[in-house]
């Protein structure tokens, strides 16, 4: 990450779920601190999609689909597996 005077963040867009509560109330703060942006301007959002590898950003509806999914019928052979559904961050 490149560093300069506003932080080691500058011009970075960081993504926090969970804000309100547990490790998001601690995490959003320090990125903040070290200049990242909480990305609610045009160009946030913009940086934030040019992140993604699957070139958008997730619909906060696809996870508790998966959920539905996994408690019906369909998802039934299904057993151990932890599912990541974060747009291919995690490789």
């Amino acid at each position: 990450m490149a560093t300069d005077d506003n932080g080691r963040f500058a011009g970075k867009v960081a993504f926090v779920t969970g804000a309100g509560s547990g490790i998001g109330r601690v995490t959003a703060p320090a990125f903040a601190r070290e200049g990242a942006n909480a990305g609610g301007t045009s160009e946030g959002r913009q940086l934030m999609v040019a992140g993604e590898p699957v070139g958008r950003l997730g619909e906060r509806t696809r996870s508790p689909r998966r959920v539905l999914w996994l408690c019906s019928d369909a998802a039934s052979f299904v057993v151990g597996h932890a599912m990541v559904v974060d747009g291919g961050q995690t490789t």
